[in-house]
């Protein structure tokens, strides 16, 4: 199950701003709850708007180290080193999905040193944003591994514009919103 959590962007993604984002794959010994107020399981998605973002201050990155800062107060290594925690980083830049990401995605067992997320963490984080998008962006959007990967897949590109601003228009071909398939 992946979940857009209820702390992400609370509105309508625009297509004409920047946000960062994470998937989690563990916290390890975090003890998220204590801490944060809130539990934290494998498939949780976080996308916040940067400008919300860019004074946390991180020494991490000014993108995801900040994302990581603002939510957990910590710096992304040192949660990989205290609690075993490790996430992906990705980003939508005005409706462009982003894959790379230095401070999250090349220091775990995930992602072999490289910067980009695999194709099907992309498949799964982009089908996430598609199915939160045709549901209406409602906080804490729980959706199956199956349907974002297939959601996913199912979008060729990575301009993802036509989701975001509340704007659905559905493929009668594939069922989603794309530009391959028309």
């Amino acid at each position: 199950m992946t979940r857009i959590t209820c702390k992400s962007a609370s509105t309508a993604l625009s297509k004409i701003k920047n946000y960062a984002g994470m998937l989690v794959f563990t916290i390890g010994s975090y003890d998220a709850k204590k801490k944060t107020g809130y539990n934290i399981y494998p498939g949780w998605i976080l996308i916040k708007d940067s400008a919300d973002i860019a004074a946390c201050g991180s020494q991490e990155g000014k993108v995801h180290g900040n994302l990581v800062k603002s939510y957990f107060d910590m710096e992304p290594r040192a949660l990989a080193r205290d609690y075993g925690a490790s996430f992906a980083g990705f980003a939508l830049m005005k409706g462009e999905f982003k894959t790379g990401s230095w401070t999250l995605n090349t220091g775990d067992a995930f992602h072999g040193g490289k910067k980009d997320l695999s194709a099907n963490e992309k498949s799964l984080i982009k089908g996430a944003i598609i199915e939160y998008a045709k549901a209406g962006f409602p906080a804490g959007k729980n959706t199956s591994v199956k349907d974002c990967i297939a959601a996913g897949s199912a979008h060729g590109g990575n301009d993802l514009t036509e989701f975001l601003d509340g704007y659905v228009d559905v493929c009668s071909k594939c069922g989603y919103v794309c530009t391959g398939c028309k």
